[in-house]
């Protein structure tokens, strides 16, 4: 994930993906952080992760939480 450059980019709420399925399945919420515990999504940073999940077919949608804010990717 790449993070903007711009004045106030960032943030420091917690982030969580979901994956989901074209037949409805879904894999766990997870927590997007780093092993060692440092901020992620700083002004200009690329943050990459690796994910586990249960079998989920075909990927359709990407929800993402940031704080209380949901985003739905298709």
């Amino acid at each position: 994930m790449v993070t903007g450059g711009h004045k106030h980019s960032g943030i420091d709420s917690k982030v969580y993906l979901t994956l989901i399925g074209a037949q409805g399945r879904r894999s766990l919420k997870q927590q997007l952080c780093r092993k060692d515990g440092s901020h992620c999504f700083r002004r200009g940073a690329v943050d990459s992760f690796k994910l586990r999940s249960k079998d989920i077919g075909i990927l359709s949608k990407i929800r993402l939480v940031i704080g209380i804010i949901v985003f739905f990717f298709v």
